[in-house]
């Protein structure tokens, strides 16, 4: 858990296993308008290796899983992972779903065509951010891309590091 905030760890790490989805605030059963645009503007294309990084209960994962993608979804919570494997059950997909850190993901360098994420930067320590960057970069080929969906703006370091220009 050490890329997350205190306060994520404190009030939210636990809430897969103690509330019904429907009671979390920032769960939705849709997948993002802006994946949405990517699969119909042929950015995320079927047949392309995504990781979606802490992918909660699976919404996106299972939704481009059903688009034609082979789909890792990666997430602290076993919690979630469980459920995430209800959903694509349901949808009748099979995206892999692994556990772990996204820091420190147990996945290959360069093993996606898309990295995807959905409002993992803005529960993560500022000191953390550069970090998740980096890994996004480390995980994706050099001719993939990366989609981000946050409730913040990176911070200005991030920003203006031309180090860290991950497209």
């Amino acid at each position: 858990m050490r890329a997350f905030t205190d306060s994520w760890v404190e009030k939210f790490s636990t809430s897969y296993e103690d509330e019904p989805l429907v009671q979390l605030t920032w769960f939705t059963a849709s997948p993002g308008v802006e994946l949405i645009k990517l699969v119909i503007d042929g950015v995320v294309k079927r047949g392309d290796d995504v990781i979606d990084l802490g992918c909660g209960p699976g919404v996106d994962a299972v939704f481009l899983a059903a688009q034609g993608m082979s789909v890792a979804g990666l997430d602290l919570s076993e919690a979630a992972l469980e459920r995430a494997q209800m959903l694509a059950r349901l949808a009748g997909v099979s995206p892999r779903f692994v556990q772990g850190d996204v820091l420190d993901p147990p996945l290959p360098d360069n093993a996606a065509d898309v990295v995807t994420d959905s409002f993992v930067f803005h529960n993560m320590r500022s000191c953390d951010c550069i970090g998740i960057f980096r890994q996004r970069r480390s995980l994706i080929r050099s001719t993939g891309s990366v989609g981000s969906r946050s409730a913040c703006e990176p911070p200005a370091e991030i920003s203006r590091n031309p180090c860290l220009d991950w497209r």
